[in-house]
């Protein structure tokens, strides 16, 4: 499955890649691989478990985590401390998803929808 901000397209089941402007992830049942529009970039397990961040002054880890069959949570850590979560579940028709971003640090939450291209 791939996903752009405000679109969905299906690949294949078993990779995955998410495209939000020119920053791309992709994900396998294991793990997810950022490589960002600004060259930042992690490879981190769905456990949970803590992974660095490469290039990025603002973020110097995350951690990320499947909630469910359908719901990719992505914390976002500096020195420790949380200052941001992402959040993506997909729908039940497969074909959309809603999304959101929680700046802690500002206290804004941004929701937005994606749907199939």
């Amino acid at each position: 499955m791939i996903f752009e901000t405000g679109s969905v397209v299906f690949d294949s089941p078993q990779l995955r890649s998410i495209s939000r402007g020119t920053s791309k992830f992709g994900w396998s049942r294991t793990k997810l691989d950022l490589h960002g529009a600004i060259g930042q970039s992690y490879t981190a397990k769905l456990d949970g478990a803590d992974a660095p961040m490469k290039g990025d002054p603002g973020v110097t880890s995350v951690s990320v985590k499947m909630m469910g069959k359908d719901t990719l949570e992505e914390t976002d850590k500096r020195d420790g401390k949380v200052i941001a979560v992402f959040k993506m579940k997909l729908a039940s028709d497969g074909k959309t998803a809603k999304a959101s971003y929680d700046d802690k640090q500002s206290n804004r939450t941004t929701d937005f929808d994606v749907t199939k291209q």
